[in-house]
């Protein structure tokens, strides 16, 4: 009986293996049917890839079979505007040193311009020296102090400034003027403080600015400037105000339109400088208007036209002197008397000077000689100072034989 017992151990021994051999092959089978599974899924994977970029790939071909032609032209463009697109970069370079040479240039102007306001501030004080001893201390003025236009060198429309000064040799707090005009010939245009915001007299000083009260119909202007709080102005001579205006009308007779640009009117309500008490500095005594004159321009007459030779006696070979009376009438006087000559029927034309004679009392002047052959033609013209200008007739000499 204790022979039998080791056989059924190894029975049991046997079956154990076995049964783990086939945990193990089960195990096995299991994994790779799993792996199995998963390359056929990553096949299938790569498969539907595959054919994604082949469709890509054939859109890409399409996109490009259908765009060959533009391709095509796109590169025949390039290639024939090769040239033009050099020539534009060439402009790009050439505009930027343009532009830096403009730079430069504004440079140079806001440079000039500094120079410039100097040179302004330098004649500003050079105005003032030349007018302020024509004036006496605390006194107000019209600059200019005469105004003189006619009808050579002004019309309806004509524009011109007027400027108040003034020269006070006290200190002062504010100022009015109260300037009169003709609005008849007359109408303002525009008026203001001659530095912009302020009057050059109260220039870098803080003021109480006013707007000028203008009536065009009974012909006044009316302004003035005050400094800010307890502030002052030595003792100065300097431009207050300006006043642009425009003339509406022109004589057409020889009587000429006289008058004045008034700041001294008793009508007025008042010109006027008053110190830091609000007293009045200056008095009506110092107040000086400007005088207007406006006329009709009146050419020179030229009168007694003759020559010498006579015109009946001439050589072509001779030098002919040609006299004239020349009477100014503009009482500006005579600027020049000429003789313009024509060889040629005025095809073309010569001039020569004509002086005059102190003793006669008449022009000459001399056509030399050789300068014409056939036939002479000729006339006289003459310029006043004040632009007016006039001529003779035609003179015509035909040489003998």
């Amino acid at each position: 009986m204790n022979e039998t017992k080791p056989k059924k151990m190894v029975s049991r021994n046997v079956a154990i293996a076995l049964g783990i051999i086939c945990i193990v092959l089960v195990a096995l089978i299991a994994y790779f049917t799993v792996t199995g599974i998963s390359a056929t899924n990553s096949y299938d994977n790569l498969q539907n890839q595959n054919r994604q970029l082949q469709d890509q790939i054939g859109q890409l071909r399409t996109w490009l079979n259908g765009n060959e032609t533009l391709l095509n032209q796109t590169q025949t463009w390039l290639d024939e505007n090769g040239t033009l697109l050099n020539q534009t970069q060439a402009n790009i370079i050439s505009l930027q040193n343009q532009v830096s040479s403009l730079n430069s240039q504004i440079s140079q102007l806001a440079s000039n311009i500094t120079y410039y306001n100097s040179q302004i501030s330098n004649l500003e004080n050079q105005i003032r020296a030349l007018e302020a001893p024509s004036y006496p201390l605390n006194s107000m003025w019209v600059s200019p102090c005469t105004i003189d236009y006619n009808t050579n060198n002004a019309s309806v429309g004509t524009l011109f400034n007027i400027t108040v000064w003034a020269n006070m040799q006290n200190s002062t707090y504010a100022w009015q003027v109260t300037l009169d005009f003709n609005a008849s010939i007359f109408q303002e245009v525009s008026c203001g403080y001659t530095a912009g915001s302020t009057s050059i007299y109260f220039r870098g000083h803080t003021i109480i600015p006013v707007a000028p009260v203008i009536d065009n119909f009974g012909g006044s202007v009316l302004f003035g400037e005050s400094l800010l709080g307890n502030d002052y102005i030595p003792a100065n001579n300097a431009s207050l105000m300006y006043v642009e205006f425009n003339i509406t009308t022109m004589p057409t007779t020889r009587m000429p339109f006289t008058g004045l640009f008034d700041i001294n009117a008793t009508s007025t309500t008042g010109t006027f400088f008053l110190d830091t008490n609000g007293n009045t500095i200056n008095s009506a005594a110092n107040l000086y208007d400007a005088n207007y004159t406006l006329s009709l321009a009146v050419p020179p007459t030229i009168s007694n036209v003759s020559q010498v030779p006579d015109v009946n006696s001439v050589n072509a070979s001779e030098p002919i002197t040609v006299l004239a009376n020349v009477t100014d009438n503009s009482g500006t006087g005579i600027l020049n008397v000429t003789i313009l000559y024509s060889p040629d029927v005025w095809v073309t034309n010569y001039t020569v000077a004509m002086t005059l004679n102190i003793t006669t009392g008449l022009y000459e002047g001399i056509i030399p000689a050789g300068t014409w052959t056939n036939i002479l033609s000729y006339i006289v013209q003459a310029y006043d100072n004040s632009g007016g200008f006039t001529e003779s007739l035609i003179v015509v000499s035909i040489p003998y034989v």
